[in-house]
Formats: structure tokens, C-alpha cells, sequence
């Protein structure tokens, strides 16, 4: 993200999707940012709202790969977001419904590498079930975020604001 998108991440009251692929650079990059929300004070307002996608998750060694993501991810947190980071006097807040270790990260949502998307040309010729297999784990995880942090926001009376934005939010029920 650049300096400006980080900025304005801050600022609007939604979820925040981080995609990545298992690389020393998008890390190296991941871990700028982070310092730069805990330099301004932002880690304790921020954390609770991100969320990392694996992106174009590769077939073989599936859950070594995510593993070794989920592992990337929690170091992240760890070190740059959490009340143990070295430099961050903020408090950690706890963890969020079992989905978040006690650094603040949550499991990755994968997306999965499927070899007939990569063909497919229009992307929209593509095959349901390949689609299907792909991007299946990450709708359902984005829907049941997207439920939660609307649950959330009801109990805490700011519902009403957040409702239009979260209605609808897994794109397979929608015509």
C-alpha cells in the first residue's frame, strides 16, 4: 500500500484484506507498514481489523505453504503490531473469537492456484467448479468475517452505519 492508502485504511471503520504471497519482499514490505501504523500510534486501532489473504496458494504442499504463511503472518503481528513488539507500548486486547492467536494474527485466507483459471481467457468462460475450488474457502471466510464484524458493530449500537456496507458480503449468494 502506499503512504496515502495507509493512511486512509486508518481512518474508515472496515476490515482490511492484506494479500500476499510467501515472499521475503512482500514481508519485507508488509513489515514496513506495520512499523509505520506503530510509529503513529495506530497498532491498537488497526490490528483487531486486519486480515491476511494467501494469495494464489500453490496445489503442491498446500498445507506446508500455509503453514509457513500462517507462521510469516504471526511473526508480523508479533513483531510490529503486538503489546511484546519492542517498540509498541500498546496493549494487545486479547484475542477474537479463537480465530486470532495471542499476537492479534488471524489464520490466512487462502486463495487456491487453479490451473484452468489461469487459462481461462475471459476470465468469465471460466468453469463454476473451478471457481468454485479456487476462491470457495475464501468467500466463506470473508462472509463469516464480514458477519462477525456486523454482529459486532450491532451490539455496539453502530450497526446501522455498517449494514449497507457488510449486506451481501459473500459474493456466491449474490445473483
Amino acid at each position: 500500500l502506499h503512504d496515502i492508502a495507509a493512511a486512509a485504511v486508518t481512518d474508515i471503520d472496515a476490515d482490511v484484506l492484506l494479500f500476499a504471497a510467501n515472499s521475503e519482499a512482500g514481508w519485507a514490505d508488509y513489515g514496513l507498514l506495520f512499523r509505520h501504523w506503530r510509529g503513529r500510534g495506530l497498532a491498537t486501532s488497526i490490528r483487531e481489523r486486519l486480515s491476511f489473504v494467501s494469495a494464489l496458494t500453490p496445489p503442491k504442499d498446500r498445507a506446508a505453504y500455509l503453514n509457513r504463511f500462517r507462521e510469516r503472518t504471526r511473526e508480523l503481528f508479533r513483531d510490529h503490531l503486538s503489546e511484546t513488539s519492542t517498540s509498541s507500548p500498546e496493549s494487545n486486547g486479547g484475542m477474537s473469537s479463537g480465530a486470532r492467536d495471542g499476537n492479534g494474527a488471524r489464520d490466512p485466507m487462502p486463495i487456491l492456484w487453479n490451473e484452468d483459471l489461469a487459462a481461462a481467457s475471459p476470465l468469465c468462460a471460466a468453469d463454476e467448479a473451478a471457481v468454485e475450488l479456487a476462491y470457495g474457502p475464501f468467500f466463506d471466510r470473508f462472509a463469516s468475517l464480514a458477519s462477525a464484524r456486523e454482529e459486532s458493530l450491532t451490539r455496539a449500537g453502530a450497526g446501522r452505519t455498517s449494514e449497507k456496507r457488510l449486506t451481501g458480503a459473500n459474493p456466491r449468494t449474490q445473483p
